[in-house]
C-alpha cells in the first residue's frame, strides 16, 4: 500500500505544479492574501535546488515562515491541521531542519530578522537568537 504522500505528489508533473496547488490552497484555506502566495513561491524558487527536502514539505516550511515573517502568526500545530484538512496527511513546517545554512536567502527574501521567526532547534531554544546563529546584536 503507497503511502498518502506519494499517492499526492504523483499527481503532478513535476515539482513547481505540486508546490503551486499546496501554496494556493493553504493560502485559499487560511484567507490570507496573495502577496503570502507569492512571496513564499519567491522562496520556494530560491530554496528548492539547494535543499535535500520534498516540495511539499518544502513549500508549506516557506508558507510558514511567510505568513510569520509577516505578521500573520500561524503554528505549525496550525499548520499541519490545514494541511491533514485539504490533503489527507500531514505536512508538518519543519523549517529548523535546514535553515541553519539558509539564514541569509529567507531574512534577505522575507525582510526580517531571524529571531523574528517563529523557530525553535532541536533542544528548544529560539533559533536566530545571538547565541545560536552566531549573529551578534
Amino acid at each position: 500500500m503507497a503511502k498518502p504522500a506519494y499517492d499526492f505528489r504523483k499527481r503532478f508533473d513535476n515539482a513547481i505544479d505540486l508546490a503551486k496547488y499546496v501554496s494556493k490552497a493553504v493560502v485559499d484555506e487560511t484567507g490570507t492574501s496573495v502577496i503570502v502566495e507569492n512571496t513564499a513561491m519567491k522562496l520556494f524558487h530560491a530554496l528548492n535546488l539547494r535543499l535535500n527536502t520534498t516540495p511539499h514539505k518544502l513549500v508549506v516550511d516557506c508558507l510558514y515562515l511567510t505568513m510569520n515573517a509577516i505578521g500573520v502568526p500561524i503554528t505549525a500545530r496550525e499548520m499541519s491541521s490545514i494541511t491533514t484538512k485539504l490533503f489527507g496527511f500531514r505536512i508538518r513546517p519543519e523549517p529548523y531542519r535546514w535553515i541553519q545554512n539558509e539564514w541569509d536567502t529567507v531574512c534577505k527574501m522575507l525582510k526580517c530578522d531571524p529571531c523574528d521567526l517563529p523557530l525553535r532547534g532541536a533542544t528548544g531554544e529560539v533559533m536566530g537568537s545571538s547565541a545560536s546563529s552566531g549573529i551578534s546584536s
